[in-house]
């Protein structure tokens, strides 16, 4: 979570409890989150870690290329 947005409204108490909620699903196709929490006050979380390629080294690989050959 961004700091900025840690005092705004209720998205730090919403942010935990969509963490949470996000915690107790188990589907294959769902990035496990193992915990979330505090520290400082600064709202975390833990996820499974996916072996794969990064966003953006898809994105470079992808450039250039049109939706019909993907």
């Amino acid at each position: 979570m961004r700091a900025e947005h840690l005092h705004v409204g209720t998205a730090k108490k919403r942010f935990l409890r969509e963490i949470e909620v996000v915690a107790s699903l188990h589907h294959p196709g769902i990035v496990q989150v193992y915990t979330c929490g505090e520290h400082h006050e600064v709202p975390y979380y833990a996820m499974e870690l996916v072996a794969g390629r990064s966003l953006a080294e898809l994105l470079l690989a992808l450039q250039g290329q049109s939706l019909a050959t993907l």
